[in-house]
């Protein structure tokens, strides 16, 4: 009951204001939000990229190597023959 006499003895003006407010800071807080959504969505996109890369990478390092060592022991066992 409290809360409808309240009401009332707002005028149409305060009213007015006072939904223009809420609707502003509801608006702001989405937007912060999706602002903060595609940080994260982008951060994790580099973060993505950077791992790809850097598999990649010890992937060709890791097969050079096991080449090298495969040729190094066939010659060995080629020559020991």
């Amino acid at each position: 009951m409290s809360l409808h006499i309240s009401r009332m003895a707002l005028t149409r003006h305060q009213r007015y204001r006072f939904v223009r407010i809420l609707l502003i800071k509801v608006l702001e807080s989405r937007s912060n939000m999706v602002d903060h959504r595609a940080n994260l969505v982008q951060v994790s996109q580099n973060m993505f990229q950077a791992l790809s890369y850097h598999i990649f990478h010890m992937l060709i390092l890791s097969s050079f190597f096991w080449h090298k060592c495969l040729y190094h022991i066939t010659s060995r066992h080629l020559l020991a023959h």
